[in-house]
Order: C-alpha cells, then structure tokens, then sequence
C-alpha cells in the first residue's frame, strides 16, 4: 500500500507539472524525484525515520504552485504560458459550473429588472425580457448537461409562466379574434399546466406516504380556501368588508374560470417539479418558486398603487418604494435563494433557504409599500395588512406544498457535491470529499 507522505509527493509532481508539454514533464518530473530521494537519503542519515524523512524533503521542495510557475516561466513561452492557463482553468470553472450560473442567471436577470423596471410595472403590452434570457439558460443547461439541473432551475419555473404572456405580445396577440385574445391565453397555458402537472402526479403516488398526502390535500384545500376568502374578504375606505354575495352561487360560478385557472397555475409547477425532485430532493424547489415569481408580479402586481400614485404625484420617496419593490422579488428569488439553496447540504437548510427569501420578499414589499402610500388614500390600515397577509398565503401555500412533497425525497445530503460543484475525486484521501461534506 502507499504510505500517505509517497502519496502527498505524487500529488505534488502532479501539480507541480501541471501545464507543461509530456516530454518536458517527463524530463522535470525525473529530476524532482532524484533530488526527493537525495534529500530523503540525507534526512535518513541524520537519524530521521522514513516517514520524516520524506515529509521533511517535501517541505524542503517548496510549494507545488510556486514550482509550477517557476518552471512555466522557464521552459514555455507566453503564448504557452497563456494555454496552460486556460487549461488549468477551464476544468476548475467547470467544476464550480452550478454556482457560476446559478450567480449569473440571478445577476442578469436582476439586472433586466432594473434596466427595464419602469416596463416591468407597467407591463402594458411590452414583451417581456426576462423569458428569452430564462429560455436561453434552460437551453443552455440541455445542452451542457443534457437534462435540467439545479443551475437551470429559477428560470425553468420563471419559463413555465413567463412564456405565456411573451407567446401572447410577440405572436398570438397579432392572430386576433376572441379565441386568441380572451379564450387561448386561459386555456392553452392552463392546458399544459394540466398536462404536465398530471404527469407528475403520477411520481407522487408511487412515493408520497399516507402522512405526505394528507399535509398536500390539507394545504391545496388550504389554498382554495385561502383564495374564496380574497375573494370575499375586500378592502372598502381602508375597512375589511366581508362580502358574502361574492360567495353566492351566482359569483362562484362567474369567479369559477379563473380561480381554478389560478389554482391549475400555481399547484402544477409543484406537480411538474416532482419528477426533479426525485433526483435533486429540496433543490426543485426552486422550479415552483420561479414561476411563483411571475405570478407575484404579474397578477398580485405589488407595485401597483405605488405606480398610480408616482404617476397621479410624483415623489421621490414612491419612485425609490416603487423600485425598490420591483427589485426586491428578483433579488430573492433568482439570486439569493438559489445561491443558498446551492451551498446549504442539510434539508431543514434546504427548507430554511426556500421559506426565508420568500417571506423576506412579501414582508419587506408590503413594509416598503406602506411607507411609499403613507400620505395617499391608500395608506395600509390594520385591514390592508390582514388583506395583504391574505394574499402572501397565495404565494406562500404552493411553496410550502412543495416542501412537503419533496422532502419525501431523501437525496439532499448526498447530492451536494454533484449540484454544487461536481467536484473530481480526492488525489491522496478517498474520504477527503466526505469530510467535507459532513
């Protein structure tokens, strides 16, 4: 067997002749080991043991970084010298590849954001350029990995709702007629929701447990409940009104469509996310909460009283809310949940970096919010904030749901080197990646 300091010494030629052309690293590699034994031969003399002697002559050989650029300055050119680089480059990026992208997604995403935050808010007829840059990643993770991965995540749910409304302003929109202006934009995406959302149930029934099912039927009942209850409950002078006409037959049969166009949009990304869930456990998290995303700023629109009133008033104060709010849901969730999701191995982490960004996101939007509508009519009141608690349950509920259903997949701990780096295997120790995992 290898002694561990023989071991530590072949690591050290290995990256000491890094980069450099095989004959020449041969030739190099030949001399080091001849001045290892002389020095080692030495250390013996002196009365060390083996073991010493050669930990002792490697130390004496220096840093094996130092080395390497020493001999690159000696024996290559600077063209030679620049490939070696990348060479030495390139696989280390690419072992870092899901936190790069992940990172870089959030900050190009966020960037769009607040490029175009004026549109964003508005969001009257103007294409949406956050959809073509979601497109490109998840293409791009096809590509790369042949599959979607934990990097690709935050865009393929943002993709699975924000598609629609860019299908619709980029092509659909230009067929006209009532199918394609009023009927296509609620059946179509409700369809395939439907399709796709079905398909992973069928995962669930093969691995949910009794307890996990009953959780998932008690937060969807959970979530209808919760949507009737916006329905009825309304926000009258700054007064909560419980309307009970909004419950009658006659408007439950009219609001029918589209709360169940609602519940279809935010249960079948979980749905979806399940077949991810399989191999990437909490991590698909991200999927659901991507498309939650849109809905947050596309149907419950935060930003929109602060957007009138800027308008109606200008004021420095509800333009800085009115950016800062827009800001706000793309920071958390194409940026800092996905980054924490990525480095946190344990699941209660995992749950914590789901939960966390997205509460964060409806509290401060909502604390942001009253101070910009402070001195308007629609100032928050005790009401507004049970209102809005009312509507943070529409966006929290579909996320919760999916925590409950993917933690029925116990992979988190042992998937961590694969999404997160996809580190190579230790040189000297077998065990050194499960350290550091643990």
């Amino acid at each position: 067997m290898t002694s561990p300091e023989a071991a530590a010494f072949e690591q050290w030629l290995a990256e000491a002749t890094r980069g450099l052309p095989q004959p020449l690293a041969k030739d190099v590699r030949t001399e080091l080991e001849a001045h290892f034994e002389d020095a080692v031969e030495d250390y013996l003399t002196a009365g060390r043991s083996p073991a010493a002697a050669r930990t002792a002559a490697l130390a004496d050989l220096g840093d094996a970084e130092t080395v390497r650029h020493m001999l690159h300055k000696v024996h290559l050119s600077r063209d030679e010298r620049l490939i070696a680089w990348i060479t030495w480059l390139v696989p280390r990026l690419w072992q870092h590849r899901a936190v790069i992208a992940t990172a870089l997604f959030g900050l190009l995403a966020l960037s769009v954001v607040v490029a175009d935050h004026r549109h964003w808010i508005a969001y009257r007829g103007h294409p949406d350029p956050l959809t073509p840059l979601a497109f490109g990643f998840v293409l791009l993770s096809l590509l790369l990995e042949r599959r979607l991965t934990t990097w690709s995540y935050p865009a393929a749910g943002y993709l699975l709702s924000g598609i629609w409304p860019w299908l619709f302003f980029e092509g659909f929109e230009r067929l006209g007629g009532p199918f394609w202006d009023i009927v296509a934009p609620l059946v179509l995406p409700g369809a395939t929701f439907l399709i796709w959302g079905i398909s992973g149930l069928r995962t669930l029934r093969r691995t949910a447990g009794r307890r996990g099912m009953a959780i998932a039927w008690l937060l969807v009942g959970l979530l209808l409940a919760t949507k009737l209850a916006t329905t009825a409950v309304q926000l009258r002078d700054g007064a909560l009104v419980f309307s009970l006409s909004a419950l009658s037959a006659t408007e439950i049969r009219v609001n029918a469509p589209w709360v169940l166009y609602l519940i279809v949009m935010s249960l079948a990304p979980v749905a979806i996310g399940l077949r991810a869930a399989q191999r990437d456990g909490l991590a698909a998290v991200l999927i659901p909460m991507g498309c939650q995303y849109a809905f947050f700023v596309g149907i419950a629109d935060p930003t929109y009283h602060l957007t009138f009133y800027d308008a109606w008033q200008p004021s420095r104060t509800l333009h800085t809310v009115e950016a800062l709010v827009t800001y706000l849901p793309a920071l958390m969730t194409f940026l800092i949940a996905p980054l924490w999701m990525l480095r946190t191995p344990s699941r209660q982490g995992r749950t914590t970096a789901s939960l966390v960004p997205s509460g964060t996101t409806l509290i401060l939007t909502h604390i942001l919010s009253a101070i910009g509508l402070a001195h308007t009519h629609q100032a928050y009141t005790a009401a507004t904030w049970l209102s809005s608690g009312l509507e943070s349950l529409l966006y929290l509920l579909p996320i919760l749901l999916a925590i409950v259903l993917y933690n029925r997949f116990g992979q988190d701990e042992a998937i961590l080197a694969h999404s997160v780096d996809n580190t190579a295997p230790a040189l000297a120790d077998p065990n050194r990646n499960v350290t550091a995992r643990t």
